[in-house]
């Protein structure tokens, strides 16, 4: 799920394991083997905070929402490519 996606749900986060498949692809001209994160396969689970701030979900998505943050910074800071010329999306 993209940190996009996480900020409109708030005070909620679902998490799923991705599958992840190798596929080769065309790319100026040459096949390429990319790794693809399968999410519309992943099953997920849903955390929302509650008013205990110690409670499992509640610190689930302060963790999540501080993981994605530090995700978000770094990748953008590749830019619009990222290392060795890799496009990065989330």
């Amino acid at each position: 799920m993209s940190p996009e996606r996480c900020d409109q749900l708030g005070g909620q986060r679902v998490f799923g394991y991705y599958p992840v498949e190798k596929h080769d692809v065309q790319r100026d001209g040459e096949r390429t083997a990319i790794w693809d994160l399968m999410g519309k396969d992943a099953v997920l689970f849903h955390h929302a905070a509650d008013v205990d701030p110690e409670s499992m979900d509640s610190q689930y998505v302060r963790q999540s929402r501080a993981w994605f943050d530090i995700l978000r910074a770094v990748v953008v800071s590749f830019g619009p490519v990222g290392p060795r010329g890799c496009r990065i999306c989330l």
